[in-house]
């Protein structure tokens, strides 16, 4: 998804472009994702079919993408809702969805899916403070009820 003229400079200072078979940039080609001529590409530029692949995605846009490939999109973790995870899976364009943030603030977070509670919000102010504060101190959905 990012420009070419970024990508190849950042794998290259991370270590990574030595171990990536083909980049393929956001601005490669005419079409970007949801469109699959990026993932097409790219399973051509390594030899292998879009069936040998697995699409590994954080937005919905990239579900769609490995879908129109033909590839396995497998996950999905970036601003999803219950409901837009329910969307996606139920879809098919993602076999499932993870949560990072949302468990911070919701230790109960599994259970408020199921039952379609509202989640705490986070205070992203404690985040990476080095202490408890803002990890530990959320109430769980239980407590809220009694």
């Amino acid at each position: 998804n990012k420009p070419h003229r970024y990508t190849v400079p950042l794998m290259q200072e991370l270590g990574y472009a030595g171990r990536a078979a083909c980049l393929v940039s956001g601005d490669t080609f005419v079409h970007s994702k949801p469109h699959p001529e990026p993932l097409l590409k790219a399973c051509q530029l390594i030899g292998v079919t879009t069936a040998e692949c697995i699409y590994l995605g954080d937005d919905l846009r990239d579900m769609q993408a490995a879908n129109a490939a033909g590839m396995r999109g497998i996950i999905a973790n970036y601003g999803y809702t219950r409901e837009l995870a329910l969307a996606v899976t139920e879809s098919g364009h993602a076999d499932m969805v993870a949560f990072g943030q949302p468990f911070i603030g919701n230790p109960d977070l599994v259970e408020r899916l199921r039952r379609g509670a509202p989640l705490n919000e986070n205070d992203k102010s404690t985040f990476y403070g080095g202490g408890a504060k803002g990890y530990t101190d959320y109430p769980t959905l239980d407590a809220n009820v009694a």
